[in-house]
């Protein structure tokens, strides 16, 4: 399928364009939130990383005060597992789970990570998009953090959790979230979701993005298929003839 950027504006600015009659089964979409990360991203497409990338993988399957998402672990654990079966050595796979997943481990670690998963509950702030955050165990890592940081090894960053791509309710047509803070802080491919999603579907549109990325194994990724792997990971969800548009909707790509 060709493949279609969507820099979206006021109104249309978190309208989920791929969710139209057929849109999905003739293109590939991407969304732009502005145009700097845009051609930040496509420059970094062509760094090269100095070995091996680092992946870190994040589930928080029962956060304090939160309701459980059981199915955070399987998540990972598929994740982990792919990559494994890829080739990616042990020794760049760094993972945190329920109580290991604290604020400073996770804010310390993607300091030197190129891929990050997280599988946990997140916040949007109405008012204020730098508040917004990840739901952590010992509490929230809010994109004013992450957004501050200057991540050289930054490269593909896959946000399970709800509402990472949604916007502020007083400003709609600023993308202020948690997709576009991971873009700031320099990972150049983001897949996150526009609103609230189903515990048991994470773990199949993660499976299948990575299985397709990682296909050719570690040494032959190419991130420019991002919004491809997403796109075949999302018809993979859709087979399931009970599944509706509000389930797969609000899966989207950031990037180029």
């Amino acid at each position: 399928p060709h493949r279609i950027l969507w820099y979206l504006t006021g109104p249309l600015t978190f309208t989920p364009i791929h969710a139209a009659e057929h849109v999905s089964e003739l293109v590939v979409t991407s969304y732009v939130t502005t145009l700097s990360p845009l051609a930040e991203a496509q420059n970094r497409q062509s760094e090269a990383i100095c070995g091996p990338p680092m992946l870190l993988a994040i589930s928080q399957p029962d956060t304090p005060g939160q309701s459980p998402i059981p199915h955070a672990t399987d998540e990972v654990n598929t994740v982990v597992q792919t990559a494994s079966a890829a080739g990616w050595p042990a020794g760049r796979l760094q993972r945190f789970d329920r109580t290991q997943a604290t604020i400073n481990e996770v804010s310390t670690a993607l300091n030197s990570c190129s891929w990050v998963h997280f599988a946990c509950h997140a916040m949007q702030h109405a008012s204020d998009g730098m508040q917004s955050a990840f739901a952590l165990h010992d509490g929230r890592l809010k994109l004013s953090v992450i957004a501050a940081k200057r991540l050289p090894s930054a490269r593909f960053a896959f946000l399970s959790a709800c509402q990472s791509a949604s916007g502020l309710e007083d400003s709609p047509g600023e993308a202020i979230h948690l997709a576009a803070g991971m873009q700031f802080a320099g990972f150049s491919s983001v897949i996150a979701t526009m609103w609230s999603i189903r515990d048991e579907d994470a773990p199949i549109v993660a499976k299948h993005t990575y299985a397709y990325l990682l296909r050719n194994g570690v040494d032959n990724i190419d991130l420019t298929e991002g919004a491809a792997a997403l796109n075949h990971a999302v018809s993979q969800l859709r087979e399931d003839p009970t599944v509706t548009m509000e389930r797969w909707a609000p899966f989207v790509y950031y990037g180029v």
